[in-house]
């Protein structure tokens, strides 16, 4: 899973920082041939859609939005490998 969020701008420089984590994670899944959720570019995408709906209640912490897409996302991925 990617790192989500640090703060609600997707131009902050929490969230600039986190782009080379991010190129980790995606590397490390390909490396070891894992599922890779996107939940950076989930969460990203949506800030730039909906900047008036908050995803965190302090820029790290969850709100119920933050915990919907992250939730979303997990089971988008996950479906080639849970059980039918």
């Amino acid at each position: 899973m990617e790192p989500t969020i640090i703060e609600e701008n997707p131009e902050s420089e929490g969230n600039q920082k986190l782009v080379s984590y991010v190129e980790a994670v995606r590397k490390l899944a390909v490396e070891f041939n894992a599922v890779l959720v996107p939940t950076h570019d989930v969460f990203v995408k949506h800030l730039k859609e909906h900047p008036e709906i908050a995803l965190t209640t302090d820029g790290v912490h969850m709100k119920r939005k933050g915990n919907e897409l992250m939730a979303q996302a997990w089971l988008k991925e996950a479906k080639e490998i849970l059980p039918k």
